[in-house]
């Protein structure tokens, strides 16, 4: 059935080229053989006059004539011998013709191959044209390159590939749209996606074309990460552990030049100063295929650098002192005041009770460091007061007078002494030490006074009680001696004295010292025997005994035997001694115990497997030692092959220790493998039936995992 016609030229066998482009237009080149044809041309036309070709573009519904032209010489003589048109899909029109006409009527455009007629004759010529007939664009052609799968949240590169479009709208199945060319989107959830990429050209006659593709977002990835210090120090070797996840091939970039490719890493930086550490995971089977992990680290060469300050240089006694801690970069602090005393704290406060001039010191440390320890100094001058002590104190044993004094701590000026009560005081009653008759007093005191001249004045009192104190009698201090080296050493204190809370204590060799009635060492040496001391002390008052204390040595004693045995065989017990001994008894499986030397027992059997102990004497002192043996079945494994494995056709025999699944293995001279199988054993035996192809000439290894390695048997195939 007819759809569309239209009445295009009434023209005596014109000839004729047409093309239908994308949008469904007809594009014609027509030679006319005719002059002063009467044809429709458009306003824009390349040629307006009547010529011998004319070129039209017609709409696809054949209602509008979008453009027209003439193109030639408007000859009455001229006609064609021969023509050919071609029209290419972008509108192009060739046109070849041999053409009766005076000469030169149609020229070619400037610069062309041959602009001007080489005829020789005066009324013929061959002429070609290629003319644009500014056909609508071609639609629009939609393609990217878009991956099956990406991974979740990653940043996924879409690559455009489209043709003839000016601008592109991207549906990437999530709810999110993109107007980029070349966009990047990453997906939260992983599952399919639908993706849609429209491609527009306003201009054509097909405004738009859309590629559909779906796209799996997958969170099978891999993940870079790795643990190490924060800071180390030049010339240390700094560990480096990999806790990534499912990669399979890694790369270290220590940031300094350097790189490996181990698990682990390991590094000594030659400087000091910040390092980047890289982790590189790789495993091209997972959706993201590479994750890198860094890490800064630090090289350092300084250390704590320790300083601190104080309020004054000056101070006085009894006042307290504050210390500001003004350390860069410690983390732990040890302050010495110079007095004896101590703290551990950043900003210690300390009270002096000693003048004069003390070095205050401070050490601060920092363990992650690379000179972890740093010292500061400073001088503190202390002016402290009157300071003195008579302490309680005590006599032993007896009525004879006494010299007591006082202890001068401090004093600025000559001092003067007051001791009381005056009518036990035999001399020194104005001077620090005083001699003292117990008989009459036991309860003293004493005043000082002390006058600073323009300053100030201190008296300071004090009173302490004299005790007489009786010595512990008849100690005495007893030993278990002789012991054994190795042996427990034990000590005993005793005395008459019926008093409570006496105090023992001992002195012995290798500096020894214990306290308490009974005392002793629990494995006493050779370089331990000598002398014990005893001192009993009632409140300060001392009594002495000792004890001498013989150590014997003991025997050093190894054993041995003829182990590994073979059941039926004879086991034999040794022993190596450095001492002459006196007596043996030994012991071990299935009740055995011998007193002999040198023990054999016969006939072995399995039973008689495990720990066999010697004890032995040598002047009293005990040693021991163990000795293991091992006891094998005779002819308890075996392994073997026949017949001739030439043939392919052979079998594999053997026994072992106990049950389990023997592996074997074939292989050739080079290694390649031939055959391999696996079977169990049944009351520790196997045979397994091999059949191969005809084996060629060589030598082969048939390799076998029992008891827990691997047994080879070599056999040789050569031909007749």
């Amino acid at each position: 059935s007819m759809i569309l016609s239209t009445k295009l030229v009434d023209l005596p066998a014109p000839g004729i080229t047409g093309f239908v482009n994308v949008c469904g237009d007809l594009v014609v080149s027509l030679y006319l053989n005719k002059i002063n044809s009467n044809l429709p041309v458009s306003n824009s036309s390349y040629q307006s006059t009547p010529g011998v070709y004319y070129f039209f573009h017609l709409s696809a519904a054949m209602d509008t004539l979008i453009y027209s032209t003439y193109f030639g010489a408007n000859d009455a003589n001229c006609h064609s011998h021969g023509t050919a048109n071609v029209i290419d899909t972008n509108g192009i029109i060739w046109a070849s013709s041999c053409l009766s006409m005076v000469k030169d009527s149609l020229q070619g455009t400037p610069g062309s191959y041959c602009s001007k007629s080489l005829s020789t004759g005066s009324y013929s010529d061959f002429f070609s044209a290629k003319f644009d007939m500014e056909v609508l664009p071609a639609k629009p052609l939609a393609k990217a390159v878009i991956p099956d799968t990406v991974c979740a949240k990653a940043d996924v590169y879409f690559y455009n590939q489209s043709k003839n479009a000016y601008s592109y709208i991207w549906h990437f199945g999530d709810g999110d749209t993109s107007h980029a060319k070349n966009p990047v989107h990453s997906y939260d959830t992983p599952g399919y996606y639908r993706l849609k990429l429209e491609a527009y050209n306003p201009y054509s006659c097909r405004p738009v074309d859309s590629l559909v593709k779906t796209v799996f977002v997958d969170t099978n990835e891999i993940f870079s990460s790795f643990a190490s210090v924060d800071t180390s120090c030049i010339g240390n070797t700094v560990h480096f552990y990999n806790t990534s996840r499912n990669s399979i091939t890694t790369l270290w970039d220590y940031g300094d030049g350097t790189s490996s490719t181990t698990f682990h890493g390991q590094h000594v930086y030659a400087a000091g100063g910040q390092y980047l550490v890289k982790l590189i995971s790789n495993n091209p089977d997972f959706c993201n295929k590479t994750d890198t992990a860094f890490r800064l680290l630090t090289i350092d060469t300084t250390g704590p650098r320790a300083n601190f300050t104080i309020p004054y240089t000056v101070a006085c006694a009894d006042k307290p002192q504050q210390f500001t801690n003004t350390t860069a970069r410690g983390v732990s602090y040890q302050w010495s005041f110079g007095d004896g005393a101590t703290s551990f704290v950043s900003n210690p406060t300390h009270i002096y009770t000693t003048g004069g001039k003390h070095t205050i010191r401070l050490i601060a440390t920092n363990a992650k460091l690379c000179n972890p320890v740093d010292t500061a100094y400073d001088t503190i001058e202390i002016l402290p007061p009157l300071q003195f002590d008579l302490a309680d104190s005590f006599i032993c044993g007896g009525n004879e007078p006494v010299e007591w004094g006082i202890k001068l701590t401090h004093v600025n000026s000559n001092p003067t002494y007051s001791w009381g009560p005056a009518n036990a005081i035999i001399s020194g009653g104005g001077q620090p030490v005083a001699i003292v008759d117990p008989r009459i007093a036991t309860k003293y005191y004493i005043t000082v006074t002390d006058t600073i001249p323009g300053s100030c004045a201190h008296q300071r009192s004090d009173t302490a009680v004299l005790t007489i104190v009786d010595y512990p009698d008849s100690v005495v201090a007893t030993s278990n001696s002789p012991v054994c080296e190795g042996d427990a050493l034990l000590l005993k204190g005793t005395t008459s004295s019926n008093i409570p809370f006496l105090k023992y204590s001992w002195e012995g060799p290798g500096s020894y010292m214990a306290s308490g009635q009974n005392a002793g060492r629990e494995a006493i040496a050779m370089n331990q025997a000598g002398k014990y001391i005893l001192a009993i002390s009632n409140q300060g008052c001392i009594s002495y005994a000792d004890a001498d204390v013989v150590v014997k040595p003991k025997p050093k004693i190894e054993t041995g035997s003829n182990s590994p045995v073979w059941t039926g065989k004879e086991l034999k017990l040794t022993l190596t001694t450095d001492k002459q001994l006196d007596s043996f008894y030994w012991t071990g499986p299935m009740g055995f115990y011998s007193t002999e030397q040198y023990p054999v027992l016969k006939p072995v059997v399995l039973e008689m497997e495990g720990s066999y102990a010697l004890r032995a004497w040598h002047d009293g002192c005990l040693s021991g030692d163990i000795t293991l043996v091992k006891v094998s079945e005779v002819d308890s494994h075996y392994l073997r092959i026949y017949p001739n494995p030439s043939s392919g056709n052979f079998y594999v025999e053997g026994k072992g220790y106990h049950e389990q699944e023997i592996k074997m293995l074939i292989v050739n001279s080079i290694g390649q493998k031939l055959y391999n199988a696996s079977v169990n054993t049944e009351k520790k035996h196997f045979k397994h039936h091999i059949t191969m192809p005809p084996i060629s000439d060589g030598v082969y290894i048939i390799w076998v995992l029992m008891d827990g390695e691997y047994k080879g048997l070599t056999f040789t195939v050569l031909s007749d």
